[in-house]
This record gives C-alpha cells, sequence and structure tokens, in this order.
C-alpha cells in the first residue's frame, strides 16, 4: 500500500465533492426563483376561427407562453408586424371565402418575423424548449438565444389558430394559455450555465483521477524500507535494501576470506575510508 496515492486520491475526492455541491447549489437556485405570471387565461377556439393574446418583451428576462388544448390546434409566435400581416390576411373577404388555411400562410412568414410556429399540436412551449415540450416545433427562429426564452424588445402575440389548417377546424377546442417569465435575467442564466458545465466537468474528472489513484496506492508496494526491510545509508551516501541477513552473509564471506573461521568472533569491518590495524601484524 503506497500512502502518498491514497491520500492524493482522496484530496481529489474532496474536490469532486465540492464541485458537486456548488453545481447542486447553482441549480437551486435558479430552480427556485419565483415566476412572475403576466397572463393566464382558459378560452375556446372556435370552428375556423383563431384567438390570440399579446405580451411585452422588455429584452432581459425570459419570456415563455405554455398552452395546453383538447385536441390539436396549429400555434404560432408572432412579433407585432407579422402578427399584424396575418391577421389583415385572414380577417380578409378572400381568405374567409376561401376558406384559407392559417398555417398556409404563416409558413410565408418564416424568417419575417415568425418566432415559433406549431402544427397540429396540443401542448407547446413558445419559444421552444425541448425540456418542456413533448415535441419539436415545424419552425423556430434561430436568432440568438430564441431557445431559451429570450426575445427582442417588443410586442409579441401567441395565436392558438383553429382555420382550414387545422386537424380541429370543425369542431370548437378548449384551450389554456400560461404567459410568464421565470425571473431570471438571461445574463445570469448564462453566469449560471457556465457555472454548471465548469463545476461538472471538474467534478468527473476529480471523481475519476481520484478513484484510480486510491486503486493504484492500495494496490502498489509503498518505498523501500517501510514494509521491514532495513536500510542501511553508508558514508558515501549510497543507500541499501539489504536485509540483516543478507548483510550478515556478506560478512561471514568477507571473513573468510580474511581467514577468520566461522562461528569465531567477528572482527568489526573497516568503515569506508578508514583502516584497522592486525593484531597479527609486526611494526
Amino acid at each position: 500500500m503506497d500512502k502518498r496515492f491514497i491520500y492524493a486520491g482522496l484530496v481529489l475526492v474532496v474536490i469532486a465533492i465540492v464541485s458537486i455541491i456548488i453545481v447542486f447549489d447553482t441549480v437551486s437556485s435558479v430552480s427556485q426563483a419565483p415566476p412572475s405570471i403576466l397572463k393566464v387565461v382558459n378560452f375556446t377556439v372556435g370552428s375556423n376561427s383563431y384567438y390570440y393574446s399579446g405580451f411585452v418583451a422588455n429584452g432581459s428576462y425570459i419570456v415563455l407562453a405554455l398552452i395546453s388544448s383538447k385536441r390539436p390546434l396549429n400555434f404560432y409566435l408572432l412579433n407585432s408586424s407579422t402578427f399584424g400581416e396575418w391577421a389583415s390576411y385572414m380577417g380578409s373577404n378572400t381568405s374567409v371565402a376561401a376558406n384559407a388555411s392559417g398555417f398556409a400562410y404563416a409558413k410565408g412568414l418564416v424568417g419575417k418575423g415568425a418566432v415559433t410556429i406549431f402544427r397540429n399540436a396540443t401542448n407547446v412551449t413558445m419559444p421552444y424548449i425541448s425540456t418542456y415540450a413533448i415535441s419539436g416545433p415545424y419552425y423556430q427562429s434561430n436568432s440568438s438565444n430564441i431557445s431559451i426564452g429570450e426575445l427582442p424588445h417588443g410586442k409579441y402575440y401567441v395565436v392558438a389558430d383553429n382555420t382550414f389548417g387545422s386537424a380541429s377546424h370543425n369542431s370548437s377546442v378548449n384551450t389554456t394559455m400560461l404567459i410568464y417569465s421565470p425571473d431570471i435575467k438571461v445574463s445570469s442564466l448564462r453566469s449560471y450555465g457556465y457555472t454548471v458545465v465548469a463545476g461538472g466537468t471538474v467534478s468527473v474528472l476529480a471523481i475519476i483521477s481520484g478513484i484510480v489513484l486510491l486503486i493504484i496506492g492500495l494496490l502498489k508496494r509503498g518505498p523501500k524500507g517501510s514494509e521491514g526491510k532495513t536500510v542501511r545509508i553508508f558514508e558515501d551516501g549510497a543507500p541499501s535494501a539489504m536485509s540483516d541477513e543478507e548483510i550478515n552473509k556478506v560478512y561471514d564471506k568477507i571473513e573468510r576470506k580474511r581467514g577468520v573461521q566461522k562461528g569465531a568472533k567477528r572482527q568489526k569491518l573497516p568503515r569506508r575510508g578508514k583502516s584497522v590495524k592486525n593484531k597479527n601484524s609486526h611494526r
């Protein structure tokens, strides 16, 4: 077991836990933001007719329209000028006489101010956000931040269309519309997003690295000398990882070469760089 790797792994695991706490705290602060209800309307869209409701976006806060109907309808989110053009056509004598399709005319407004268009849907969110909607729209503007609910400053209209182009145009349809703002600034949402992405990335990398280091620390043997071995340092600083038994064998071999019988009193070996006088030598 190598404690160095284990300590490093534990530090990374702690970093991952702290990052996860920061991410959850950020997500919680966004989800708990109190909504500002702009409008709630229950209405019935008659056969071959339509219903509309307007609201103003200030360009800084997110604004969403949630609509639920009992039967399929066509839904549009249009800016004021585009809605004026669409409503003018649908109210003209020509369109009434021809049982004109509101959806067919709305398609012609793509790229001219139409923000979102749904065809034969029952539950929609406009602008379209995949988290809240069951199915995607026929069209949505690709302008910056439309997909998170940021609308440029101005007036907009939500239209529930049950004219000839609707699958339910021969019957009346009960519908509920909720227009609200989550009271979150788009700039704040961006910073929240950066925090979540960065914190999530750090958490994943730290927890993976920490687990790998912990496994290595448990499987790897520690540094020499930590497993019961005797580490001796000679005078020149060179380490030896030989055990006492191995060192004794080397001593015995050296002494036998010097003529000392095994079992006799062992003469102390000279330390490196020093000399010892031989008792049998003559001056």
